[in-house]
């Protein structure tokens, strides 16, 4: 039975810690991990949009909610700084233990772009997401590959890739689906990628689909955790 991990990406000023955490711990495995991830972009060009959260709410959320519970996606001159190699740099700015898992948006999706993230990765000492737009998943060590050829602008691609046959049989790896998933469509996307994953452990990311005019939606999150926890084909905790 496939078990996806669900990543709402983009909670903002708005979005109570008490929803964040509640729901996270709702959802709790075993091994005290949820099924469901939050993520916050993280930007020096915070505020921007409501999707980029300032320091201040960005503390209120990390101060109240687990790191198990929470990713930072790094975007603009904070992924760039992570390909520069300006790692101390930032590590002033980001408090990379207030999450278990970090994103870093780019187009530098090249072999040199893999070994930097696995040797960031490892300075960091937490998983590392890399924005892929390959047709098939390859495995990469210390690297999860997420597909997002859409990049937030809400546009599913024509179909879903597949782990290649290494990656598939990697247990150490998740590979990562997202592109115009909201609550309208989730139930007949997740059908797809499902068959897809080819039985490998998979997560899928949702950003702009779960927004009401641009600001984070709980009640589109809800919405979206509801399809899955009644599908039979698949479960959101062990």
């Amino acid at each position: 039975m496939s078990r996806p991990l669900l990543t709402f990406t983009g909670v903002d000023a708005k979005t109570p810690a008490s929803f964040i955490k509640e729901t996270a711990r709702k959802y709790a495995k075993l091994d005290g991990y949820s099924a469901i991830e939050f993520a916050i972009l993280r930007s020096p060009k915070a505020g921007q949009s409501p999707r980029y959260p300032d320091r201040t709410a960005v503390q209120r959320i990390t101060h109240n909610v687990r790191p198990q519970y929470l990713a930072y996606h790094l975007c603009g001159g904070y992924a760039q700084m992570v390909h520069e190699g300006r790692w101390g740099e930032l590590l002033d700015i980001i408090n990379f233990d207030d999450v278990s898992r970090v994103q870093v948006n780019s187009r530098e999706r090249d072999e040199k772009a893999m070994v930097t993230l696995q040797r960031f990765s490892m300075h960091i000492g937490k998983p590392v997401i890399m924005q892929w737009s390959g047709d098939t998943f390859p495995f990469v060590p210390r690297v999860d590959l997420l597909f997002d050829r859409s990049g937030g602008r809400g546009v599913s691609p024509d179909s879903w890739p597949e782990p290649d046959d290494l990656s598939r049989k990697a247990a150490s790896s998740i590979i990562g689906y997202a592109g115009g998933l909201g609550p309208e469509n989730f139930r007949e996307k997740l059908t797809q990628i499902v068959k897809a994953s080819r039985g490998k452990r998979f997560w899928v990311d949702c950003e702009t689909g779960i927004r009401t005019d641009d600001w984070f939606d709980p009640a589109k999150v809800q919405a979206m955790i509801d399809i899955v926890a009644v599908d039979k084909r698949v479960a959101l905790a062990a």
